[in-house]
């Protein structure tokens, strides 16, 4: 999966390490981020949205994106000349892991393939999809290769087929997005309406706690910053929130000030008398 992960831009580099381990703003870990407070998917509305969840989402939209992709994923299967047994054995679990169910670990055609399942098992189903394999699917088919006395190589075989798994994953991640961030969407109404009741509560605040540098925020007008974007918003109240956190009235600061000037006095002291 190295190799595979190398063929990536670094953005989706970044972005497959972060999908692969659900630290990414699904819905579940964007509410326990108070980034939001619901953690339904933005496509189906089913509560509890993980990474898993992208990919097997039942929503008729995502479905019609996750049949191209199989489709897609069975022309890179046959491009790379993969072994019948390991074809419809990858294809088993990627059908079985969209539909949430156990993929067989017994294959009545093909009984050397039990052992690569087997193994695959301990791994895990979830770990297959985000490209981490049994080394055996490799000297399977390097096995097939060499009967057929092919001289294309088993390991570039194996990062085709990752790779195409993650550009599935990020298929599918691009897809939920472009539903989310849709200004007709359900969830995008309920986070600006969200986001406009915050900005509202600052502004009513005015320059409470806030420094002089930081009441730049306030310049714009209220429905200025009500027109932005979601993302802006949330930069906006980020920053709101960070400068009314940090902020150090003028007598406090004199007073560090004063502590700071008396510390260093009685360390020169202290120094001299040595």
């Amino acid at each position: 999966s190295r190799q595979a992960r190398q063929r990536l831009p670094l953005g989706l580099k970044r972005w497959q390490a972060k999908f692969a381990t659900g630290h990414i703003a699904v819905g579940t870990m964007a509410k326990r981020r108070k980034h939001q407070d619901h953690d339904k998917c933005p496509r189906c509305s089913l509560p509890m949205e993980t990474t898993d969840h992208v990919l097997q989402c039942k929503d008729a939209r995502a479905v019609d994106v996750w049949s191209k992709s199989l489709e897609s994923i069975k022309s890179t299967l046959v491009d790379n000349n993969t072994a019948p047994e390991l074809r419809n054995a990858i294809l088993n679990i990627v059908e079985s892991y969209h539909s949430n169910s156990e993929p067989a670990i017994i294959d009545q055609n093909y009984p050397h393939m039990n052992e690569i399942l087997r193994d695959q098992n301990k791994i895990g189903w979830h770990n297959f999809i985000h490209g981490k394999w049994s080394n055996k699917w490799v000297a399977q088919q390097r096995e097939f290769l060499l009967k057929h006395d092919s001289k294309r190589s088993c390991k570039r075989w194996a990062t085709a087929i990752i790779h195409k798994m993650f550009m599935v994953s990020w298929d599918m991640w691009e897809h939920r997005n472009g539903i989310l961030h849709t200004a007709s969407s359900y969830h995008y109404q309920q986070k600006r309406r969200s986001l406009d009741q915050n900005i509202k509560q600052e502004y009513r605040k005015g320059t409470h706690r806030l420094s002089q540098d930081d009441r730049k925020l306030l310049d714009k007008p209220l429905i200025e910053v009500l027109r932005l974007s979601n993302d802006d918003k949330q930069l906006w109240l980020d920053s709101m929130h960070w400068a009314r956190e940090n902020f150090i009235a003028p007598e406090d600061r004199a007073q560090q000030q004063l502590q700071r000037q008396r510390g260093a006095m009685l360390n020169w002291l202290n120094t001299g008398s040595c």
